[in-house]
């Protein structure tokens, strides 16, 4: 399994980085987990629209599926074309319903609601979702194929139940948005020590930070999360880089 990494700011894009995207691959599976804004430039970099076997968005707040508004436009181009046959899978929380309700486009889209403990399947991939603490609806996912598992916290705030379900994964890619002396105030998001904290709690051996604050330093993320575990292999997430699992 592998994860491109597309994008990894927060909230708005900056110094020429998008928005959350990640690209995640598998044998021949290719799914699009979330769609930021920038994502679809750098995704066409790497693949295809018609090679994607469909799309997750982890929530809708703006900085996770603004890309997927244009997209829509492009998907229908080339389904006159000829190049895309059927609509395009996308699966995604139902609420806020005001913004679900934009998500349709003529028959560019397959659209299907997530929930909690759901399952899906692409070829050889299974996804499983969690719902996380964020202020709107959010799911984070276990990605399981090939004896492999990558599990991806989408946007959160620490809880203890996330431990169980990143439990045993070979890679936990985590958002880690703000400084450890914002812990108090940032509702839904989590710093890199508490991102540190899940992942030494539920035993697992390589985190992979991402979705920082864009006028944060996130050297210095990466730095106090790793100030605050042991046994930790831990990285921040680069645009374009590869994450193999």
């Amino acid at each position: 399994m592998k994860i491109k990494v597309l994008g990894n700011m927060g909230a708005f894009p900056h110094n020429n980085l998008p928005c959350s995207g990640y690209l995640v691959e598998n044998d021949e599976d290719k799914i699009l987990v979330d769609c930021g804004s920038g994502v679809l430039l750098k995704l066409k970099e790497h693949c295809s629209i018609n090679k994607l076997s469909g799309i997750i968005i982890s929530h809708l707040h703006w900085d996770h599926f603004s890309d997927l508004m244009p997209m829509r436009y492009e998907i229908d181009y080339l389904q006159t074309q000829g190049i895309i046959k059927e609509p395009i899978p996308l699966y995604c929380p139902a609420r806020p319903k005001e913004n679900f309700d934009l998500l349709q486009y003529k028959n560019t889209l397959r659209i299907e609601t997530i929930s909690s403990n759901k399952k899906i399947k692409f070829g050889s991939t299974v996804v499983e979702f969690f719902e996380v603490k964020h202020p709107i609806e959010c799911y984070g996912m276990k990605f399981m194929g090939n004896k492999k598992k990558i599990c991806y916290s989408a946007d959160t705030e620490y809880f203890p139940e996330i431990i169980n379900e990143v439990s045993g994964a070979d890679v936990f890619l985590c958002e880690a948005s703000v400084l450890q002396e914002d812990e108090k105030t940032a509702k839904g998001h989590l710093s890199g020590p508490q991102a540190a904290k899940i992942a030494i709690e539920a035993g697992i051996s390589r985190l992979i930070l991402t979705h920082f604050w864009p006028y944060y330093d996130s050297e210095t993320i990466l730095n106090e999360a790793k100030s605050a575990s042991s046994g930790v292999e831990i990285h921040r997430s680069e645009v374009d880089e590869d994450i193999i699992v």
